[in-house]
């Protein structure tokens, strides 16, 4: 069951990076409708693992926002950011 989780993330297509960002855009959609524990449940994920991975996200966009290389428009900082 694990192995199809996985599967249906990376879309055979894809590789084992955009397989997690799946899962994570995944778990953040269903963090929003207060699911996010049975989401994980439902597909092997760890939440524990996937709040560390969001803090480090928010961590690594305010450093590159200190220093300039980003700015406050999340629109305009994530143009490509669906573009595979």
């Amino acid at each position: 069951l694990a192995e199809s989780a996985k599967a249906h993330f990376a879309a055979r297509a894809y590789s084992d990076h955009l397989a997690l960002v799946r899962a994570y855009d995944g778990w953040k959609d269903a963090e929003a409708q207060q699911a996010g524990y049975e989401y994980c449940w439902r597909n092997f994920l760890s939440s524990q693992t996937l709040r560390a991975i969001d803090s480090l996200r928010k961590q690594f966009f305010n450093l590159l926002k200190d220093i300039g290389l980003v700015g406050n428009n999340s629109e305009t900082n994530n143009k490509w950011s669906n573009e595979e």
